[in-house]
């Protein structure tokens, strides 16, 4: 029975919308060959972020990669409060989903006190996540793999890519696919799947596309899967068989 990987990206809370993707994939989280992947982002901007949370949690087969949104829930929880940026990015909805309604008190202090057992419970779920998954012919990264410059101003992926430093893998989680497929920064005989930046801008390299297209751009070396779901309303899940 071969292996068979259902990846998506950017679910940004929308389990619905989620749920409706995996079932047309034919997912079944019970088939001991079904493996769900996330490419990042799964929380913020949506409201369903406790049913996306309690989903990927009770799921037995996953590979889990952190974007920068799990990234930002980490980081605010460990502080004890929230940055402005983390609430422009709907960090906030995500702690009083995930914690209760009173889990933010005044000047965006997290109440961490009353719900410091949910909280390790949440953190421990995104230390589990990766910063890459390699199976097969590809890779899955949330924005890129970690890139350097040389003294002549190109930019290279790091050759240590595979051991690079959770630092470096902060830098990448921000990294605009269609910036690094600019530069043709890819790894030969590799598949960069991705998300992070909208899978929309494919329409700069592939010409029959509509600039609005949302589906799954596939070009020379990545596969990116970004919905831009806060305005398309859809979530997109590929299935892979990296090892027939």
């Amino acid at each position: 029975m071969s292996t068979k990987l259902f990846v998506t990206a950017d679910v940004h809370g929308h389990y619905t919308e989620l749920m409706k993707a995996l079932n047309e994939a034919g997912f079944d989280k019970d088939n001991p060959s079904h493996y769900f992947v996330s490419c990042g982002d799964l929380f913020d901007r949506g409201t369903e972020n406790i049913e996306m949370y309690q989903f990927v949690k009770g799921l037995r087969r996953k590979f889990l990669i952190k974007g920068n949104h799990e990234e930002d829930l980490y980081n605010a929880l460990q502080r004890g409060y929230l940055k402005g940026n983390e609430v422009h990015n709907g960090t906030d909805i995500t702690v009083l989903q995930l914690l209760g309604i009173d889990a933010i008190k005044s000047g965006n202090i997290i109440n961490t006190e009353k719900y410091k057992d949910k909280i390790y419970e949440i953190c421990s779920l995104i230390d589990y996540m990766r910063d890459y998954y390699e199976a097969g012919k590809y890779i899955f990264v949330h924005g890129w793999l970690p890139v350097s410059m040389d003294d002549n101003k190109n930019f290279y992926i790091k050759e240590n890519w595979r051991r690079a430093t959770n630092e470096e893998y902060h830098d990448s989680r921000w990294c605009d696919w269609s910036e690094a497929y600019d530069k043709r920064l890819t790894v030969k005989d590799k598949i960069i799947v991705c998300g992070h930046r909208p899978a929309r801008r494919g329409s700069y390299y592939d010409l029959t596309r509509q600039p609005d297209q949302d589906d799954p751009f596939y070009g020379d070396g990545v596969i990116a899967l970004d919905p831009y779901v806060v305005e398309s309303g859809k979530i997109n899940v590929i299935v892979l068989e990296p090892f027939d």
